[in-house]
């Protein structure tokens, strides 16, 4: 059985920003560049070759290079160009990078470029203004309505995975994490999870604290309490529906892990999110 529910965000993102930069050239030639951060590189004009990961890509206007961090690259262009540059990380709940999650190609066709133009150059123009809380939230809006296109454009495109050769080891615990999403109503052991990576328990639990700062067992935990909380925000679900569908066993158990988490009671978080909702929902006819 599975339970039917409304929309619900419980995200708490993070936004490094580090250049904004619009980049005219002659002539462009760039080796062996590492970065320790996502460089999104839209080609405004001009046709570069781009190589890295033992790859080689063309990149034409309209066009967003996406170069993951710590992974050399060249570009190359006889000739001159326009592009319009972003040196950033965005990491989402749980420290997760969210170009880990979503693995982007090497070069991805914008839907619309031109308003990824303009959105750019909005932003380029928050970015030169001097620092206010106005301009944070204008920049935090800019980057993500970038991003945003950016992850259509390619889904528009099919989704077309980054290749191997241009992943971190921080990728390989993707496979985990989508692991506990797709399991979380299972019984699931740090076994079953070091079995993914073919690695030792022990060995495997020191590299996932390395990389998140917390061991696999607590994410998968904090994932569990985290799809309950939205459950419980938008559905009329039992107690033991919601434990049942997170993993979290019976509703003794869901309770108490709940309370140890959140510091109330599913039933009182569930009564003052609906007390929220009666106060700031749609007025009663």
């Amino acid at each position: 059985m599975t339970t039917q529910s409304n929309a619900s965000m419980d995200e708490q993102l993070g936004l490094s920003l580090l250049l904004v930069q619009q980049a005219p050239y002659s002539r462009l030639q760039i080796r062996d560049m590492t970065k320790s951060y996502w460089v999104l590189s839209h080609v405004v004009s001009g046709s570069v070759t781009m190589r890295t990961g033992g790859h080689r890509y063309s990149a034409a206007p309209g066009q967003v290079m996406v170069h993951p961090p710590h992974i050399p690259f060249d570009e190359e262009n006889a000739g001159e160009g326009l592009h319009q540059v972003l040196f950033l990380d965005i990491t989402l709940s749980q420290q997760l990078d969210l170009f880990r999650m979503l693995p982007i190609a090497p070069v991805v066709t914008l839907t619309q470029p031109e308003s990824f133009q303009s959105v750019f150059r909005q932003l380029l123009g928050h970015w030169n203004e001097p620092d206010t809380p106005l301009r944070t939230l204008q920049l935090f809006s800019g980057i993500l309505e970038l991003v945003k296109q950016l992850i259509m454009s390619w889904e528009a495109e099919g989704k077309q995975p980054r290749p191997e050769a241009l992943n971190s080891k921080e990728d390989r615990f993707m496979e985990v994490i989508r692991y506990m999403e797709q399991h979380m109503k299972h019984k699931v052991t740090r076994e079953d999870l070091a079995s993914l990576l073919h690695l030792h328990p022990n060995y495997f639990d020191k590299l996932f604290y390395k990389h998140f700062q917390q061991t696999p067992m607590h994410m998968l935990r904090s994932l569990r309490i985290r799809k309950a909380k939205a459950l419980l925000e938008t559905t009329q679900a039992s107690m033991e529906l919601i434990a049942y569908e997170c993993g979290l066993g019976d509703a003794a158990y869901f309770t108490r892990a709940f309370k140890n988490q959140m510091n109330e009671t599913p039933g009182h978080y569930r009564s003052r999110m609906q007390k929220l909702l009666r106060w700031y929902g749609p007025e009663e006819r």
